[in-house]
């Protein structure tokens, strides 16, 4: 019996002593703009303090932006909740002298691709506030435009007259009126 407990109060001492070891790694994600995005691990040893870096800086809780971080037990945490491009970058969680890192990708807007721009009236994507006339372009769709206007044209009486127009997007119904009528 003595023996026994002489074991466990050697086995307690050694695991109070011992240093904590990540057994859950953070893992590396990929997320869509302003998509909350939660980054998590999981320490050997409950209630231990972690240190949250992002490109070797250390990581505060902001109350602007919303970044919070968590300790429940074990489990470590820390939220972004609007994430934006620049918050794209490896993310690490110390404790000691342990440490597990994870790449977080952060990935625009798909309508903001190239490929989907163009699709869009040129008056949208004019300006230093492109992104937020985009966005209000995409969502909103639009209204088309008239890109070429009716021109005046004289003809003589029975002689026949072709009258064009150009609207900035394509299929659109267009109602032809004489003297508003």
């Amino acid at each position: 019996m003595v023996v026994l407990s002489v074991f466990l109060s050697c086995f307690l001492w050694w695991f109070a002593e011992s240093k904590p070891t990540f057994t859950e790694p953070l893992k590396d994600l990929t997320v869509p703009e302003e998509e909350s995005v939660t980054l998590e691990c999981e320490l050997s040893k409950p209630d231990q303090k972690v240190k949250w870096l992002k490109d070797g800086k250390e990581v505060k809780p902001e109350r602007k932006k919303g970044i919070t971080t968590k300790t429940d037990g074990r489990r470590h945490s820390l939220t972004i909740p609007r994430p934006v491009l620049d918050d794209s970058a490896e993310y690490t969680a110390k404790c000691g002298d342990q440490e597990t890192k994870a790449k977080l990708t952060v990935e625009g807007n798909t309508f903001l691709q190239e490929k989907n721009i163009k699709k869009l009236p040129l008056e949208c994507a004019l300006g230093n506030v492109q992104k937020r006339v985009l966005l209000y372009c995409v969502l909103l769709e639009c209204k088309p435009s008239f890109t070429q206007p009716l021109k005046n044209q004289t003809v003589q009486e029975e002689e026949s007259v072709t009258l064009e127009c150009e609207l900035s997007k394509p299929d659109q119904k267009v109602t032809w009126l004489k003297d508003g009528k």
